[in-house]
């Protein structure tokens, strides 16, 4: 799971910096709806410390439910499934 939050507090960051390079490609698909939601328009400094503080968090709670599922698999045992026969 930690390779995953790294991965996606790099591409947050990178899609962040991009806003910055404003070729006429990138200001067409921004000029959509959906590339607005998914490139963003404006680069904002204050974003960046949020990027890694939520993938973090993200990674925490990843890590936190994993490790419910395990008990509740050990307390139930590999035989509980519905019987079929």
């Amino acid at each position: 799971m930690a390779p995953i939050a790294v991965t996606v507090c790099l591409v947050t960051c990178l899609l962040e910096f991009a806003q910055m390079w404003q070729p006429p490609l990138l200001q067409m698909v921004r000029s959509t709806v959906m590339g607005r939601a998914l490139l963003g328009t404006t680069f904002m400094w204050r974003d960046l410390p949020i990027y890694p503080v939520g993938c973090v968090l993200g990674w925490l709670l990843m890590r936190r439910l994993a490790a419910g599922t395990r008990g509740v698999q050990d307390a139930v045992g590999p035989d509980a499934g519905p019987s079929l026969g």
